[in-house]
């Protein structure tokens, strides 16, 4: 299937933002009262989603909009520390995915049989399917690749340079 539209997730799919996430999570945790992430809590969290990580963590619904704006106006602080993996788009909110999606196709005057987003995280996976599009999966980002996979997302992408092997290629 040739595709007229791919969607890019940003954070854990074009750009590295993990190390960054994990050197400032903790900061965030102790300003706003959630549990703090130790090493040993990593490999599981990756391996879930936003709803349990929060409930993992304690983490005070009432603040997440706080902590949501905190976290972006630090990462806007230290783009320059963030490195790239490899018509743009953001600011969907995390739970609001499969609506910009929606946005973003009628703008584009596109398909939904004919786009595909791609992403890292379960929540992705869950946003493209909610816009009635295509979905790949990048096993090089916040979430698991087995967790991923149990998804069972449209296409699962190891390294970037499988996604042009596979949706431009083809």
């Amino acid at each position: 299937m040739r595709y007229s539209l791919v969607i890019f997730d940003l954070d854990g799919t074009l750009v590295d933002s993990f190390p960054w996430f994990l050197r400032n999570v903790n900061d965030v945790a102790d300003r706003f009262g959630f549990r703090r992430i130790a090493d040993d809590d990593i490999s599981p969290l990756r391996r879930t989603g936003l709803p349990e990580i929060f409930e993992r963590l304690e983490v005070p619904r009432r603040k997440l909009p706080l902590i949501v704006h905190h976290m972006r106006r630090l990462k806007t602080l230290h783009m320059a520390d963030i490195a790239l993996f490899s018509s743009f788009d953001c600011g969907a909110s995390m739970f609001g995915k499969a609506a910009k999606f929606r946005r973003v196709l009628k703008r584009a005057g596109a398909e939904a049989a004919r786009t595909i987003a791609i992403g890292d995280e379960v929540r992705d996976i869950d946003a493209a399917r909610g816009a009635a599009i295509a979905c790949g999966a990048v096993t090089w980002g916040y979430t698991a690749a087995e967790a991923l996979r149990a998804e069972a997302p449209d296409f699962v992408f190891e390294r970037m340079e499988d996604i042009t092997r596979s949706l431009i290629d083809a």
